[in-house]
């Protein structure tokens, strides 16, 4: 026993009867090395927090600043999002109201149109000089095509050119004996516009064909 007691003491460490709660004897062990207690950093029987290692609690600190970021990613993400839809709603708005104002316009214009044309039925009922009329038709009628010019609506010159189905429609076949006729678009039945340089309406037409004489 002595023994053992001595081997305690060589290790820096004591031990103490104690009485627990029901009268036995119990043990504590504590270490008394003055260095331990030194390197520990508390007194004798304090329990030490566990702390982990330096490349551990690195790893922590990266871990929570690059959740952080993503986190940062992530809003801005949405607040981008959030941006460009209220930009598309606006460019739309905006759009629209332009449409709208230029129909406008365009109908103002044409109310003109119509004022020409009800003035023109009015002088016909009181009119005997038929020439006027003709004559008054006429000019509301090329007021109506230069609108619609400045609109970008311009009307198919085809009469004595080359038939070509992009821009007209065969209705009407005439047989010819002038090869050189042949082919060429002879009458307008129908007129054709074009918008913008491309073909709004093809225009409904009578075609040359050469006979089979010729």
């Amino acid at each position: 026993m002595e023994k053992d007691e001595k081997q305690n003491g060589q290790n820096g460490e004591e031990k103490k009867e104690e009485l627990d709660a029901v009268g036995k004897k119990t043990f504590k062990i504590s270490d008394k090395r003055f260095w331990k207690k030194k390197e520990e950093g508390e007194s004798p029987g304090e329990a030490k927090e566990t702390e982990y290692p330096t490349y551990i609690e690195e790893l922590k600190e990266q871990k929570e600043a690059s959740e952080l970021k993503l986190m940062e990613y992530i809003n801005a993400f949405k607040k981008a999002q959030a941006e460009q839809e209220e930009f598309r709603k606006r460019l739309n708005r905006d759009i629209d109201k332009k449409i709208v104002a230029g129909k406008r316009d365009l109908f103002i214009k044409l109310l003109d149109m119509m004022d020409n044309l009800d003035r023109a039925i009015g002088s016909a009922k009181s009119c005997a000089n038929p020439d006027g009329l003709l004559a008054g038709i006429i000019i509301s009628r090329d007021l109506f095509l230069s609108i619609l010019k400045k609109e970008g609506i311009e009307r198919l010159e085809l009469i004595g050119k080359p038939f070509d189905p992009q821009f007209a429609e065969a209705v009407m076949i005439q047989e010819v004996d002038d090869p050189a006729q042949a082919n060429i678009i002879l009458e307008e039945i129908q007129p054709g516009y074009a918008f913008n340089s491309q073909t709004l309406r093809p225009a409904k037409v009578k075609v040359a064909k050469l006979s089979a004489e010729g």
